[in-house]
Formats: C-alpha cells, sequence, structure tokens
C-alpha cells in the first residue's frame, strides 16, 4: 500500500449543486449518516470530487454533541471509508486519524483553535494531541512552534493541521477494479456485510458494489507468513481464471492485501485486489473490437449504394491497431472523468477520431453529445482534416464505442477525402430527422 494523495483545496472548483442541496437537506434536519452516504456514492463514482471532499469534510467535523443527539449519526464504516482517505490526517507516530477543518481556512489565522494536533509546515510530519509533548504542569497540551521531528526536516511543527491521507489504503481508482476476493483467517467464512466492512475500509468502494466482491472461505494458518499468503492469494485467482470469473492473466492484475486485527482469532483478513485488464492490450479485447469493426464496415457498404474503397479499408489492420489504441485511451480518460472522451491520431490516408460514451443505451449516446451528433462529428472533421491543407489527402473516420462494461457497440462516421461516396454518419447515433435528410 502507499499512501493515499492528501486533499489540496483549489482556488477555484467545479460546483455540484444537486449534491449539495441533498446533503444540506439532511444535515438541516440532522440526517447526518444519510447525508454522508449521499457523499461517498458520489465519490464512489468521481473519487477526486472537490465539491463532495468539502461536504464530507463539514460533515465530519459535526461537533460531537450534535452527532450523538442525532437520531441518524455518522457510523463507523462511514468514518473508515477508503474514499475519505485524502481528507483525513493522521497521526506520524500513533496512527491515529481525525478530520481537520484547517483545510477549509485557507489564509487565516489559528489563534485560539483547539485543533487535535499540530503539523511541521514543510513536510507535514503531525502529532496529534495524544502524543504532542507538555510538561506534567500543563493541564493540556499547548501548540507552540517546535522544531520537526523528522530527521534532516527544517520545518517547525504548529499550525494549520492539513490533510495527510491515509498509509493503510490501496491507491486504486474504483472503476479500475475488476474484483475484489475476501479471505477471513480461521474455518468461519465472513458475511457479505462483514466483508464489505474490511473491503470499503481499506479498498476504494463502497456498499452498492457487492458483485465486485468474491468471499472464498479460509481455514488456520494458512496466513501464517508472507510466502503462504502469496500462496493462497494466487490459488484463489487462478481458480475464479479458470472458472471464468475473471478476465486472463488475472494474476499478473492482482495486488494481495494483508490485514491483521490483532491477537483476536478469526479476524485477520487477506484482500486480494485484481484491476481490470487494459482493453487495448488484451489480445480478446483486440480480436472482439477488430471484429466488431469489419461486422461495421460490411452493414455499412450494403447501406451505401456507392460503397467502395474507403469503407473497405476501414478493415485493415492498420485501421484496426490504431483505432484499438485510441479506444484505450479515450475509455480510460471516460473513466476517470465520467464523460465524453475523444482521442485523434493519424495514419496513411486516413485521420482517426475516437470516441467513448459509458453507456450501451445508444439513445441516452446520443444525448451526450450535446446536441446533434451531425455537429459534434463537423468540428472533429474540420478539427482534423481541414488544417493545413490535409482534407484533399485524408479520409476523415470517426469511431463511437457505447459502453457499460458488460457489452460494447462500436459505429462509424466516414467523410471520404475524394468526396465521391456519401459521407455517412453513425446510423445508430442519428436522429430521426438526420436519417431522413440523408435518405436514410
Amino acid at each position: 500500500m502507499t499512501r493515499v494523495r492528501r486533499f489540496e483545496l483549489p482556488d477555484d472548483w467545479e460546483q455540484v449543486p444537486a449534491l449539495q442541496e441533498r446533503v444540506q437537506e439532511h444535515v438541516s434536519a440532522g440526517r447526518y449518516g444519510t447525508a454522508m452516504e449521499e457523499v461517498l456514492r458520489h465519490l464512489r463514482h468521481d473519487p477526486s470530487s472537490t465539491a463532495a471532499f468539502y461536504l464530507a469534510i463539514t460533515i465530519a467535523s459535526t461537533s460531537r454533541t450534535e452527532l450523538v443527539a442525532s437520531p441518524d449519526p455518522l457510523t463507523p464504516a462511514q468514518r473508515a471509508s477508503a474514499l475519505l482517505a485524502p481528507i483525513m490526517t493522521e497521526c506520524s507516530e500513533c496512527r491515529s486519524r481525525w478530520c481537520s477543518t484547517h483545510v477549509l481556512l485557507p489564509g487565516l489565522r489559528f489563534a485560539g483553535l483547539d485543533p487535535a494536533g499540530s503539523q511541521c509546515q514543510e513536510c507535514r510530519y503531525t502529532r496529534c494531541s495524544d502524543c504532542f509533548p507538555f510538561e506534567p504542569s500543563q493541564i493540556t497540551p499547548h501548540i507552540v512552534d517546535s522544531p520537526c521531528p523528522k530527521p534532516g526536516c527544517p520545518g517547525t511543527m504548529t499550525l494549520p493541521v492539513l490533510p495527510t491521507g491515509r498509509h493503510d489504503v490501496m491507491d486504486v481508482e474504483p472503476d479500475d477494479i475488476e474484483r475484489v476476493i475476501v479471505v477471513r483467517d480461521g474455518p468461519v467464512t465472513p458475511t457479505m456485510d462483514e466483508a464489505l466492512t474490511v473491503v470499503t475500509r481499506f479498498v476504494p468502494l463502497w456498499t452498492d458494489d457487492t458483485p465486485l466482491i468474491g468471499i472464498r472461505r479460509g481455514r488456520p494458518g494458512m496466513m501464517n507468513d508472507r510466502p503462504a499468503r502469496d500462496r493462497l492469494a494466487a490459488r484463489l485467482v487462478h481458480a475464479m481464471e479458470r472458472d471464468g470469473e475473471l478476465a486472463p492473466g488475472a494474476w499478473e492484475r492482482a495486488r494481495p492485501l494483508f490485514i491483521k486485527a490483532g491477537g483476536a482469532d478469526d479476524t485477520d483478513y487477506l484482500l486480494t485486489v485484481i484491476k481490470r485488464p487494459a482493453p487495448a492490450h488484451d489480445p480478446a479485447w483486440g480480436r472482439y473490437i477488430a471484429d466488431l469493426m469489419r461486422e461495421h464496415v460490411r452493414r455499412m457498404a450494403g447501406v451505401v449504394s456507392t460503397a467502395g474503397a474507403c469503407w473497405a479499408g476501414l478493415g485493415s489492420e492498420a485501421m484496426v491497431g490504431a483505432t484499438a489504441e485510441l479506444l484505450h485511451q479515450a475509455l480510460g480518460e471516460a473513466r476517470r472523468t465520467h464523460r465524453l472522451a475523444t482521442r485523434t491520431c493519424a495514419i496513411p490516408g486516413y485521420a482517426i477520431a475516437a470516441t467513448v460514451v459509458l453507456t450501451a443505451d445508444i439513445t441516452a449516446a446520443r444525448d451526450t453529445f450535446g446536441g446533434r451528433y451531425g455537429d459534434f462529428c463537423m468540428t472533429l472533421y474540420n478539427a482534423q482534416c481541414a488544417q493545413d491543407g490535409e482534407r484533399d489527402r485524408q479520409t476523415f473516420v470517426h469511431w463511437i464505442m457505447s459502453t457499460d462494461d458488460s457489452m460494447i457497440k462500436l459505429d462509424a462516421t466516414v467523410f471520404p477525402a475524394d468526396g465521391n461516396e456519401t459521407a455517412m454518419l453513425a446510423v445508430d447515433l442519428m436522429s430521426p430527422a438526420e436519417r431522413a435528410q440523408l435518405g436514410l
């Protein structure tokens, strides 16, 4: 594991009004647990959302008195969620953690505040109030300027106390996770609720992710040392791969994580996180995309009465390889941003654009273009082919992949360089009016 990136409040960040309104409604009614649930569900699909982190800090820093009186307080699982790791401050000595509001108060003087610790202003070495050294005559520790205890650091321990992230959370994008295998030491198999409690604490997933969790039975002594845990993880991953539950090559994408709960029996866990395969470098995925491309070319050749050389060229190996790489890049961006993503390149005779939309619903995919698909495509065409006099020498091809990870649909738009063939927009992404305009 590595320390999860720490949260920094930027000067300018995008608001999410709908989320803010829902959270404010719950907070006003004292429903802090429900409010945090809204935030965590948002972070699950946008794990870098500044707006969600801002709301999470304000909820988590609610006074203890208000939380005790609340009919819907925060749950231990919510407080410990790995999705909140970037906003947490962790003591460098005892590893206790809390949520400091100082990050929300840039530029303010902190005199008079009673923080839970102090922090080096150079390296963010942090001490909680329990670890802060003070004289026996002092009733409480006083936050005073003192040298940083980290060897070689010239910094000063004082205020503000800003997020450090957590050292024990797996740093992985939630949408990159194919599966998490859960095994508990001992003969008792954990329930899904027990597995979720552990998984969501150390892996950035949430309660809706039960389909990603595979629970397996363990035996006492199977986790006594690192080699034994690695052998157990490898055996389980290879078994699930043979059963078709994981994509080929899963062990190369696996990261075992041992959770030791102390001296109690049957409380140690082995979590094995398997990342999704990189589609463009998976031979099976590449063949599937190639088949979809060639099938689309055959279908379109039957639709366009003047079909000829430019359509046939769409099935070439050069086109397949270049398009697969663009789709891989666009898919990664779409998963990170949860928005439509486009990548472009050029090969001899062709300018290629590839767009990924994270939905298998063609109607929904068409709506994400923010207007007529034809207008979107013409913008790409003009940007790619009209520059530097390339319009006369290149055929423009725009491939569109719509997917929800359970199915993939591929479509294409072609603007022939010589103008002798019909410029065909992606049929399934065109509105009825657009199809009628082209006589389809």
